[in-house]
């Protein structure tokens, strides 16, 4: 079985992420991962907090999980906390994923706190096949 993962933090770009996966997702053969990555960011020596947390995003896939199986499709959902870039990557390689779906920017709301292209930090950091979406 493969893994077709999607980023997904609800805005518009990762909406059309997850339409391409379902594209390219046999749901004989493959398996549909959700993931949200919450970042954690510092300003020097400082922590500073994202506009949602771990568990608003944890409710936020999980309606989408439901959504999805409503309309016949299983999928899983993942949330992590860390650099949105490098936990795709490693959650990718450590799934084995056949193909990773990104927006090339993430949600505002989500990527505020990245500094620089999340296509380019990801493809830069993962050994899996990278399908960006504009």
């Amino acid at each position: 079985m493969g893994h077709v993962l999607v980023y997904y933090d609800g805005g518009d770009l990762s909406e059309k992420c997850l339409k391409k996966a379902l594209e390219i997702f046999d749901p004989e053969k493959d398996e549909l991962v959700l993931v949200m990555v919450v970042p954690s960011a510092r300003i020097g020596e400082r922590d500073t907090v994202p506009d949602i947390t771990v568990a608003e995003a944890r409710a936020f896939v999980d309606a989408t999980l439901e959504r999805l199986a409503k309309e016949g499709i299983h999928a899983i959902g993942i949330v992590h906390e860390g650099d949105i870039a490098q936990e795709l990557a490693n959650i990718a390689n450590s799934m084995n994923v056949k193909s990773l779906v990104i927006p090339d920017e993430p949600n505002k709301k989500v990527g505020r706190f990245m500094v620089g292209n999340l296509a380019e930090m990801v493809l830069k950091v993962s050994s899996r096949p990278v399908l960006v979406v504009k």
